[in-house]
């Protein structure tokens, strides 16, 4: 299909990073890896995002570039549309379909070849539904190579760049360094939001807060 054919044209060097060749590498090999950020994600999803991170190292500054603008947008599709998020994990979807599916939104997408190649890969090799926390992964990473901190803000509509910049003012003036926000929708909050930065959690959704009225409400009754 032309999805496969996509797919082969990944660079050798991120089909050599990817989990799976990874888990055949010497652990001496591992160790000598040339990013200084690997540590800062974990899971399956980390080692996708690293993968993809170590390789954005070693293009041209207008590569990388586009390569972080792709990861952005890519990000930005699971909350511009839920069907997105739910063709990727739908296990009645095959993954030649869910391959065709995302050659077919990436053409009309501002992503760059080597993320649409990336992708494709991520699906072929049936993790699909890590893709969103592998765009988590990515910007994480970014962040922490900036010297960032960042903030997970998850908001029940998508937040405005006015109110996002507003919200990076104000963590900023709380823990005393630049914040990176990685943002996504949660419809189920109602309203409000959630911000986690570190092992530190703001719960100020409607939802958390209806629950809680609720448990106040059932103690006095």
């Amino acid at each position: 299909s032309f999805a496969t054919s996509q797919c082969l044209l990944m660079p050798r060097a991120l089909l050599c990073r990817t989990p799976e060749a990874m888990s055949d590498m010497s652990s001496s090999s591992v160790e000598s890896s040339k990013s200084d950020f690997v540590g800062s994600v974990s899971g399956l999803s980390g080692r996708y995002a690293s993968a993809l991170f170590e390789l954005m190292q070693e293009v041209p500054d207008p590569d990388q570039t586009d390569i972080s603008n792709s990861m952005d947008v890519l990000s930005g599709l699971f909350g511009v549309d839920e069907s997105f998020g739910d063709m990727l994990v739908s296990p009645v979807i095959s993954v030649e379909d869910k391959e065709n599916a995302l050659v077919e939104i990436f053409s009309k997408a501002s992503i760059c070849q080597t993320v649409a190649n990336f992708a494709v890969l991520v699906v072929k090799n049936r993790r699909a539904f890590l893709l969103q926390d592998i765009c988590r992964a990515f910007k994480a990473l970014e962040a922490k190579a900036r010297g960032e901190m960042t903030a997970h803000v998850t908001t029940a509509s998508k937040l405005s760049e006015q109110h996002e910049n507003e919200l990076k003012q104000q963590l900023k003036n709380k823990f005393g360094q630049d914040i990176s926000v990685i943002s996504e929708v949660d419809q189920t909050l109602l309203a409000g939001m959630i911000v986690r930065v570190g092992s530190r959690m703001i719960d100020d959704s409607l939802r958390t807060k209806l629950f809680t009225l609720k448990q106040a409400m059932n103690e006095a009754g």
